[in-house]
Order: structure tokens, then sequence, then C-alpha cells
């Protein structure tokens, strides 16, 4: 689930709805149910600092979900934002680091995020630094469009039209053409050279 504030005011100023006590609702809904991983995302944005990042821990001492912190990422249509807005994860990192937080062993379930953990705190803090060197080494995504175009990296071209083989249900053709795909993924995308690739906005490939 996405909560970029824990702050009202600031919620409502990033996302345009004053909704964040429901939000807070279905994550409590969550915990309540059970559901052994209930993680909580934050795009990192300039303004987040002591303040803000201090609520956030304080809700992982005492609520077991992990808050990760998500790196902004240029696309296409975001230049202006991001110049003013970017706050590293780096930065976060560092602070993370000398308020106590360790990074934890590496788990299958982490997808991007590295995480750490703190001794007095039931929660978990992750990380998603796409600028960082090596993020790309171990990532695992693939993503298939709406029109069935296999999509490779959020970030680069290349998209591969699994279409033709979808339609007809041929599965083994399909499973060649996908690992085909894959064997020729470029090694990472090239965000630290301010390319973004074809991608206007996140919100075009989604999850």
């Amino acid at each position: 689930m996405s909560v970029d504030s824990l702050d009202p005011e600031r919620f409502r100023e990033i996302t345009g709805a004053d909704r964040l006590h429901r939000v807070m609702a279905g994550v409590e809904e969550a915990l309540a149910a059970g559901i052994p991983s209930v993680k909580v995302n934050a795009v990192l944005l300039r303004g987040m600092e002591d303040a803000e990042l201090g609520r956030f821990l304080s809700w992982t001492e005492r609520t077991p979900l992990t808050v990760r912190f998500i790196e902004l990422m240029q696309t296409g249509d975001n230049g202006a934002l991001f110049d003013r807005a970017r706050l590293p994860a780096s930065e976060v990192r560092e602070k993370l680091e000398r308020l106590g937080w360790r990074r934890l062993p590496r788990d299958p379930g982490d997808g991007p995020a590295t995480n750490y953990g703190h001794g007095g705190h039931a929660g978990r803090v992750g990380l998603i630094s796409a600028y960082a060197e090596g993020f790309c080494d171990s990532c695992n995504r693939l993503r298939v469009s709406s029109v069935g175009d296999l999509k490779l990296c959020l970030f680069g071209g290349g998209e591969v039209s699994l279409r033709p083989l979808l339609r007809e249900g041929c599965r083994e053709a399909l499973m060649d053409l996908v690992e085909a795909a894959v064997a020729g993924k470029p090694a990472g995308h090239e965000l630290r050279a301010g390319r973004c690739g074809p991608t206007a906005n996140l919100a075009m490939t989604g999850g």
C-alpha cells in the first residue's frame, strides 16, 4: 500500500485527496487479518526530512510491517519535479545507520528492496535505491502490458510482442520467446545518465 506521508496535510498535498485516515484504516485491517507481510511504500521527496522520517520509524517500532522508501525515478514527464524534489536514498541510508539500523540478510521476498532492522522495532525499513550502483544486478522483474507486450525493464525499450503466441495458445513457443528475450536483456537501465527510455510515466505500465 502507498502511504507517502503520515502527516495528513502533506498526504493531501502529495496525493490530492484528504484520505490518510482511510489508508491507515486499511493498513490496520490488513495487519489484523494476519497477512504475514504488510508492505507500505513511500516515495522519497524533499521535505521528508527528520520529522517525517521519524514518524515512519516510530510506526515500525510498534507495528510489524515494512516501510519501503522508494527513490524518485525520472520519467519522460516529471523532469521538473525530479530536479526539484528528488531525495537520494543514500541520504536516508546514512540517517538510518546513524540511528542504529542495520542491513538484514537478503530474503527471496525482498524484491528490489534492501531491508534494515533495528533491535527495538517490531517492523522493518526497506530502501529501493534505483540510482545505486549495482541496483539492477539482482533484478527479477518482468512486466506484460495490457496489450500483450513483454517489458523487460521499466526504463528500457525493446518490448517484445507476445500477442500472436498468446492468441494461438502456443505454450512452448511462448516460453522459448520469453527465455530468449530475458537472455538478451540489457545489464541495467541508464537512469544515472539521465536516460529513462520510452517511459512517459510509471502509471502507463503498472505493476
